[in-house]
C-alpha cells in the first residue's frame, strides 16, 4: 500500500524534477494528488563523434535506426518528451538531416520529423497522448540524411528524453 510517508518522498522527488525542468507543474500536481507512482526519465542519445548510440557504428546508408538496448519499465505511462539537439549534425556531402522519434513498435510515435541539421535547440514532442502505456517499449531515433550517408557525418549529438509516471498497478 502507498503510505503518507511514501507520498512525502514522492513529492520531494517530483519537486526536484520540476525544479530541473524535467516535468511541468500540472504533472507534479497530478502525481501528488493521486499518489500513484514515481516519475522516471529515459534518455536515448546519439553522438556522431562516438559512433552513434552506445558507441555503435554509423551506417553507409541515408537512413539509420538507433534503438535503445533497455526497455521502459512495465507500467510506464507517458508524461512528455523532448528532443535535445546538443550539436547540429554536419559533415561530408550531407546537406540535410531529419530525425523521427518513437519506439520499437512505432518509430514515429513521438514525432514524425525534426530538422537536426539547422539549429541546436530543445523541441517539445507532443504526438503521443498523455497517459499512454509505454511500458516495455524501447526508445528509437531514425536518422535520415540528404546528399550523403549517415557515416559521412563528422559532428552532431542529440538526445530523446521521455518522462513517464510509473504505475506499479499495471
Amino acid at each position: 500500500s502507498f503510505s503518507h510517508e511514501d507520498g512525502v518522498k514522492v513529492s520531494k522527488h517530483l519537486a526536484k524534477a520540476k525544479a530541473a525542468g524535467l516535468i511541468d507543474y500540472q504533472f507534479v500536481l497530478e502525481a501528488e494528488d493521486y499518489g500513484c507512482g514515481l516519475v522516471g526519465t529515459k534518455v536515448l542519445t546519439v553522438d556522431v563523434v562516438r559512433g552513434g548510440a552506445r558507441g555503435g557504428s554509423l551506417e553507409a546508408d541515408t537512413s539509420q535506426v538507433f534503438l535503445d538496448d533497455d526497455a521502459l519499465p512495465a507500467g510506464a505511462l507517458f508524461l512528455n518528451a523532448h528532443l535535445d539537439v546538443h550539436t547540429v549534425l554536419a559533415g561530408g556531402a550531407v546537406s540535410a538531416a531529419v530525425v523521427k522519434s518513437g519506439h520499437d513498435s512505432d518509430d514515429d510515435a513521438l514525432d514524425a520529423s525534426e530538422n537536426v541539421f539547422a539549429n541546436a535547440t530543445r523541441r517539445q514532442l507532443t504526438t503521443l497522448t498523455l497517459g499512454t502505456d509505454i511500458g516495455g517499449k524501447k526508445l528509437s531515433l531514425t536518422l535520415t540524411t540528404t546528399d550523403g550517408n549517415v557515416n559521412d557525418l563528422t559532428a552532431g549529438k542529440l538526445s530523446l528524453v521521455v518522462n513517464y509516471l510509473l504505475n506499479p498497478a499495471l
